[in-house]
């Protein structure tokens, strides 16, 4: 499972769910003829909030919009509780 980190901008595979909100489960690695980011998924980093950005242009294709539901729901239950 790919995942993206918001926070070292860094694109690495993981063997279990994550469920931190700043990982991003991807589908696949994004394509390095990208225009905007390169194959990197971010165009720059926010020195306000110290994260990245990430590419409009990439989210669509590359974002496993499943797996990123159920992480939100998961992390929104566990405040909830806790």
């Amino acid at each position: 499972m790919l995942y993206f980190s918001l926070f070292s901008g860094e694109i690495y595979d993981s063997p279990t769910e994550l469920t931190d909100p700043f990982q991003i489960p991807l589908k696949t690695k994004p394509a390095n003829s990208c225009s905007k980011c390169h194959g990197r998924f971010y165009t720059c980093y926010l020195t306000t909030n110290k994260q990245y950005q990430i590419c409009n242009k990439c989210v669509k294709k590359y974002v496993d919009a499943e797996r990123l539901l159920r992480s939100v729901e998961a992390n929104r239950i566990n405040r909830k509780t806790s």
